[in-house]
């Protein structure tokens, strides 16, 4: 691919054009291959899938998609770094389909891989007690990962959540002394959001913490 550039010195007119400079593209991030769940418990489940360095450009964290058999979207869940991860906030005796993708630190992302399901087990009547704390636990669980991090002018905000009913999300920037320096307000349908987060040139350098109701998670720029 090949770029040019040129100064505008009014609305029509326009100096020669620059040199022609060659850039190359590198490649998306490949799909992940492999993707093996195994292990099904109450609750869950291990997972394990091939790494992946994404063509080089350097692996920010892997997202396990899940979703119940027959829903009509994913919640993404960020798994950090490591090539495999056990899930332990399902419900029981339910059947799930499960994707993986990788997040490279300049936000860019791979493809879902092929879809795997998994049935986790029926818990004894012995954890009837535990299974209704985890059904409690599961209707309230809300999975959010920002990235880049750090960022340059921008940032994504992705949120999942098990809960599929509309909702209004307040997205706050605020800085280490406590004050909110930006607000974005989105809504959330079918228990996801991912929102591009534009950053104001107005706002320094240094640690911010982006917060979503009542979760919170540290941006530096």
């Amino acid at each position: 691919m090949g770029s040019i550039a040129k100064s505008r010195c009014s609305a029509s007119d326009l100096s020669a054009s620059s040199n022609i400079i060659a850039v190359t593209v590198k490649p998306g991030c490949p799909v992940i291959q492999n993707l093996v769940l195994s292990h099904p418990a109450c609750h869950g489940f291990t997972a394990s899938w091939n790494a992946d360095d994404c063509v080089g450009l350097g692996l920010a964290n892997y997202q396990l998609l899940i979703k119940k058999n027959g829903a009509t979207s994913f919640v993404g869940y960020n798994v950090g770094s490591n090539n495999n991860a056990t899930v332990n906030w399902l419900l029981p005796g339910v059947t799930y389909n499960v994707a993986v993708m990788s997040v490279v630190c300049n936000g860019a992302t791979s493809g879902y891989s092929a879809t795997q399901n998994i049935t986790t087990s029926v818990c004894r009547e012995a954890e009837e007690a535990e299974e209704v704390k985890a059904n409690e636990t599961a209707a309230n669980r809300e999975a959010i990962t920002i990235y880049p991090n750090p960022a340059q002018g921008q940032f994504w905000v992705n949120i999942g959540s098990t809960d599929n009913r509309e909702q209004t999300v307040k997205i706050e920037l605020i800085n280490q002394l406590g004050q909110t320096v930006q607000t974005n307000i989105s809504g959330m349908n079918n228990g996801h959001l991912n929102e591009l987060v534009n950053i104001p040139n107005r706002i320094a350098a240094g640690i911010y913490f982006g917060e979503d109701l009542n979760r919170r998670n540290g941006i530096s720029q």
